[in-house]
């Protein structure tokens, strides 16, 4: 009741909910935006409440002995584990390999049930830590369950696991065993420190580079019918122009809290810079609204600052991996790549790509599911056979239908091989939000919207294949896709079909987040035929280009501007190819390069404006 007092009319839904870190950032900016004048005022309003709040009623921000206590309901559970490896370590049957691959197989069982346990135990008897971590202050379940709990199981140097249980809490006290078993982890953390900031900064000077022509160009590309799908649920939904009417909501709209609350439960289709229609940049309803609570000027680099925000907390999440006390950070026992190496592996797909899915080669039926004689195994679809690697399991079995890209084992599917099976806008969408699973599984969250610029920063190139060139290109040539879309022209004898009736044909106009070249197949069209999408232009045979997949460390060194590629890496070869290719430069051009090596010019071009 005092905060809704405080607000204005239209901000008093606010104060039906909880304010979560989130929902109190998007408050504030749309109070800055709406409310200017009166903002200090009402700023100091809600100030003084929170400081009479927590004054008088502060068990949520202040800590007594019983919140570093693990809670008693857990106990049952921690011991009945304490017996479990007991038992197999006192088993005469087993060797001592295997009584410790047994011991470990039990702890990695047992600890996601844990840190679940321990952190819905914790809010139930009003934690004030569980309560912190709900509402987005600080910390997450398992940091809470490594201080209750215990940290179960830990690894090596190697990251691999370490059979000594840690079924003490930080808060409790380690036993000397525990505290050994940690170390080694514990060193590999405190190393991981050292080279968190020398690593991610090299990444973000690679992104910002690469994502330098993501400027805002234009007020509205105009595009119908494409963009990405949100959940109402999602706060980052806040600020995204609704691309679809719904519940009353018009198409349009800047989303604010209390659209959310009128678009129902299921995904709304919005704007995005990953379905922009403009040539070259990105325009501004696709941007959305920013930091600042509005659209952001035209002229901007949000590239370059999504880039930028985006390197933050992967720098922070490597000094942040002091804090694990050598704890096993994944439950795949077979993952040897990790943190901000998997992360940074997404980015560059090697040849080499380490935890590699197998994938579908073609739609089709699951036929055999085989050993192979140097371990791992072969899957056999449609007739055509794919290993899965050694330590890779199948996630499919004999009879299921799969579709080609599909995995077909655990592990990390490679971004490439998604975009070369399902097309770049189905790999832009996987590529996006595997990405902001990655972030989030180190503790290095960010806005969806900061992935989202890189992802279209990143996948955003194909390669002309038709002996006769495509719209005015070259055969050989590659060119921004986004280029690419604003020149093309569907085919003579393209059709127009209902996505059912497509299917096996490909797309010829983008539609929602798929892209030209998109292959219609039943998962297609049933998701288009979801999204209420009517007709669709198609062909038979697919358009002369293909998706091109340049590892981030040479995105500059594709640049078509002579200029920009200067400012990146392999100079030399860059420097050839360009004057090999008769490269040109532009003073205007979405990249900031060619100004910047130009101060002067830049002045004459802004008196000209």
């Amino acid at each position: 009741m005092l905060v809704r007092e405080a607000l204005p009319d239209d901000l008093k839904h606010y104060a039906d909910r909880p304010l979560t870190k989130q929902r109190n950032e998007a408050l504030f900016s749309e109070l800055a935006d709406k409310y200017p004048d009166q903002y200090p005022d009402i700023a100091a309003k809600l100030t003084d409440i929170a400081r009479r709040a927590v004054t008088t009623y502060g068990r949520s921000t202040s800590f007594g002995p019983s919140d570093f206590k693990l809670p008693e309901s857990v106990h049952a559970f921690r011991d009945g584990l304490r017996k479990a490896v007991i038992a197999i370590s006192q088993n005469p049957r087993l060797t001592g390999v295997q009584k410790n691959e047994k011991i470990a197989q039990t702890l990695r069982k047992a600890s996601a049930e844990a840190v679940t346990r321990t952190y819905n135990a914790a809010r139930k008897d009003g934690n004030a830590f569980a309560e912190g971590i709900q509402h987005g202050f600080r910390g997450n379940p398992k940091q809470l369950s490594q201080m209750l709990f215990g940290d179960i199981i830990m690894s090596d140097n190697r990251n691999r696991p370490v059979p000594v249980p840690g079924l003490h809490g930080y808060a409790e006290g380690v036993t000397p065993l525990e505290y050994w078993a940690g170390a080694y982890g514990s060193r590999k953390g405190l190393w991981g420190v050292q080279a968190a900031t020398a690593d991610t900064g090299f990444f973000t000077k690679q992104l910002s580079l690469a994502s330098a022509r993501l400027r805002v160009m234009d007020k509205d590309c105009g595009v119908k019918d494409r963009g990405v799908l949100v959940s109402p649920d999602d706060e980052d939904a806040v600020g995204r122009v609704l691309a679809e009417t719904r519940n009353g909501v018009p198409a349009g709209t800047v989303l604010t809290e209390a659209h959310l609350q009128a678009l129902g439960e299921d995904p709304v289709l919005t704007r995005s810079v990953l379905t922009c229609g403009l040539s070259d940049g990105v325009c501004q309803k696709c941007a959305g609204h920013r930091e600042t609570g509005d659209f952001p000027d035209i002229g901007s680099y949000i590239g370059v600052s999504d880039a930028r925000t985006l390197g933050e907390p992967l720098t922070q999440a490597g000094l942040g991996s002091k804090h694990v006390g050598g704890e096993l950070e994944d439950s795949d026992e077979n993952r040897s790549v990790e943190g901000f190496d998997e992360i940074n592996q997404f980015f560059q797909v090697p040849k080499t790509f380490v935890d590699k899915a197998a994938l579908a080669p073609v739609d089709g039926r699951v036929d055999n599911i085989a050993a192979a004689p140097q371990g791992g195994s072969y899957i056999s679809v449609g007739g055509q056979q794919v290993y899965a690697g050694v330590g890779r399991k199948p996630a499919v079995k004999v009879g299921d239908s799969v579709e080609a890209g599909d995995s077909l084992s655990d592990g990390i599917p490679n971004p490439a091989e998604v975009v070369a099976y399902k097309g770049l806008g189905e790999g832009r969408r996987y590529f996006a939000d595997r990405l902001m699973h990655m972030l989030s599984e180190n503790s290095a969250g960010t806005h969806r919207r900061n992935v989202e610029s890189a992802t279209r920063a990143f996948l955003n190139k194909v390669r002309i294949t038709d002996p006769d060139g495509v719209a005015g290109y070259e055969p050989g040539s590659q060119v921004q896709y986004s280029e690419l879309q604003s020149k093309y022209q569907p085919r003579r004898d393209a059709e127009s079909f209902s996505p059912t009736s497509a299917v096996g044909r490909f797309l010829e106009r983008p539609v929602l987040h798929y892209t030209i070249g998109t292959r219609i197949t039943p998962r297609v069209a049933g998701d288009m035929k979801k999204r209420g999408v009517g007709q669709i232009t198609v062909h038979k045979e697919q358009p002369g280009f293909e998706p091109d997949v340049v590892r981030l460390m040479d995105a500059t060194l594709k640049d078509p501007d002579w200029k920009v590629r200067m400012a990146g890496f392999n100079l030399q070869r860059g420097f050839l190819d360009a004057a090999r290719k008769g490269s040109e430069s532009s003073w205007h051009s979405t990249s900031p390069v060619p100004l910047l090596m130009n101060p002067q010019k830049t002045l004459e071009i802004e008196e000209d404006a």
